[in-house]
């Protein structure tokens, strides 16, 4: 009887912790899609150093998972920020509760320019 229990047992983790992982990284997704959301309700420029490239997740080797770009003069900056350092913090303890590994490329910002009053990468 106790094998039985200690089998039911067994097989039950490995469900658990695949539920916590899809809870963990679905949370961590919400938080990337708040932000790029934010990030797009203000991308208006006159000039290339209007805009931002704000990091957000981190990846197992180090450094961020991507970048939102946005304008400085974005009213939501300041919680933009807050969601990406929100984002690295929660990045760095999913990638360590559930062994993560990573291509081991560090993400850089990319170049900005503002095109049509707008800030984009640059092609």
């Amino acid at each position: 009887m106790r094998f039985i229990g200690l089998l039911v047992f067994a097989l039950a983790v490995p469900a658990t912790w695949a539920q916590t992982k899809e809870k963990d990284a679905a949370a961590i997704d919400g938080l990337v899609s708040a932000m790029k959301t934010l990030a797009q309700a203000n991308t208006s420029c006159a000039k290339a150093t209007d805009c931002l490239a704000l990091e957000y997740g981190h990846r197992p080797c180090g450094g961020p998972e991507g970048f939102v770009v946005t304008s400085a003069q974005n009213k939501n900056l300041e919680e933009l920020r807050y969601l990406g350092g929100r984002t690295r913090v929660r990045k760095q303890e999913f990638n360590k509760a559930h062994a993560q590994g990573s291509i081991c490329a560090i993400e850089e910002a990319p170049p900005l320019v503002c095109e049509a009053r707008a800030c984009v990468p640059k092609r």
